[in-house]
């Protein structure tokens, strides 16, 4: 750990000048332990997904957990904030101070063991709700009124009228990273492990075009991608691309959203703070799925034997290691390729995600046992790959419609 500091003194070496200051208020923080209980810590502020749902679960954690309430927890954040205005909301509920200042401190305390106790907690699963306390607490940022009247005169601009219901499209291309790792902020220089994860944003238009059709607007979000959304359609709103795209839009629209359709990356951790729903499409790895919303349903890549050509049944993807592969590499190496799910799929998800919302949606009389084989099957594979504790209680559904078209994929 002393090694780690140096190196990271050295690569900022203005914290040099912040250490005096530092250690005095790490023996303040001694002397005045047996009174006040103060601990520090940092948020994971450089992505969406955890700055968004980590420090939502830190909140959660507190929240239902009186034995964790008990100290004052003092943060700052371990890296320029991806999202300003979603900084600007955490301060309302957290006390933050300055990294210049709390960086060595935090270093001093991570030092030795024996100071673990003063480290603030983070939670339990990270950026996963592994004891269900999203369904168990209430959402922790709230807008204020102005921000509400902004909101709303920024959704009449984009062409959405006024209690009009909308969808939020999140569709992970490399476009994203890619920009990360030319501006020097993403580490390594390769930003293709997560290619697996990609997803062409023209197998959602049939979906989009239905859920127009259906008195739905849908907007496609996205900090920067590749491709436009090639439609014509006035509520098909391609919001990463037409110039009106705003951090605060970012954040407004993920929380007023009806529900979100993603393909399991940053954003959706947005719509998830604020207890919206959440359709999980292309989802891989699948051992990572979102499982822990009662209105969530989610679907997964196809997974390909690259030598034969078929397709593996999920019985395979978990004997062949794949429900937890996090680089496309490991994919390949395991002689795996994925396929994305077809614009028919993903469009019959996305109906059985409106007529479950709306209650009409009406269960044949092999649903309920195709849903039971399916878990049972996920539970063993999470449970023969010693990651049961990536999950909850299981609240999500698959696809109703792809398990009906594919009911070999359970044998």
């Amino acid at each position: 750990m002393l090694k780690k500091i140096i190196s990271i003194i050295g690569y900022e070496p203005t914290l040099i000048i912040a250490l005096p200051f530092s250690i005095i208020l790490f023996l303040l923080l001694i002397i005045i332990r047996p009174i006040i209980q103060i601990r520090v810590g940092f948020l994971r502020s450089d992505r969406l997904g955890h700055f968004a749902a980590n420090t939502e679960l830190y909140l959660c954690e507190r929240d239902f957990y009186p034995n964790k309430s008990r100290s004052f927890d003092i943060f700052y954040f371990a890296r320029k904030p991806c999202n300003d205005y979603l900084a600007k909301m955490w301060r309302r509920r957290l006390i933050i101070l300055p990294w210049f200042f709390m960086r060595p401190l935090d270093l001093i305390i991570r030092t030795f063991s024996f100071l673990s106790p003063l480290h603030a907690f983070e939670a339990r699963g990270g950026d996963r709700d592994i004891d269900n306390l999203y369904e168990k607490t209430g959402p922790h940022l709230q807008f204020e009124p102005m921000e509400i009247d902004l909101g709303e005169a920024c959704l009449r601009r984009m062409g959405i009228p006024s209690g009009a219901k909308f969808i939020c499209l999140t569709v992970r291309d490399s476009a994203y990273l890619n920009k990360i790792y030319q501006d020097g902020k993403g580490g390594s220089a390769d930003s293709t492990y997560h290619d697996y994860r990609d997803s062409s944003i023209d197998k959602y238009i049939q979906a989009a075009e239905n859920l127009a059709k259906h008195g739905f607007y849908v907007v496609r979000m996205g900090v920067v991608v590749n491709s436009p959304m090639n439609t014509t359609n006035p509520k098909i709103i391609d919001y990463a691309k037409n110039g009106m795209r705003s951090e605060f839009m970012d954040i407004y629209l993920g929380a007023k959203c009806e529900f979100c359709i993603s393909v399991g990356t940053g954003f959706d951790a947005i719509p998830a703070i604020f207890r919206r729903p959440i359709l999980q499409v292309n989802n891989a790895p699948i051992g990572y799925a979102y499982t822990w919303g009662r209105n969530s349903f989610f679907i997964s890549k196809h997974h390909i034997d690259i030598e034969t050509g078929k397709r593996l049944s999920l019985r395979d993807i978990f004997a062949r290691g794949a429900a937890f592969c996090l680089d496309s590499k490991e994919f390949l190496r395991k002689g795996i390729t994925l396929r994305e799910n077809s614009s028919e799929e993903i469009n019959h998800a996305v109906i059985e995600m409106i007529k479950h919302l709306n209650g009409t949606l009406k269960l044949q009389s092999k649903d309920d046992l195709l849903q039971h084989q399916f878990w049972k099957i996920y539970h063993e594979g999470l449970r023969s790959s010693n990651q049961a504790t990536l999950h909850g209680d299981i609240h999500s559904r698959y696809s109703l419609s792809f398990l009906r078209n594919n009911q070999s994929w359970l044998n």
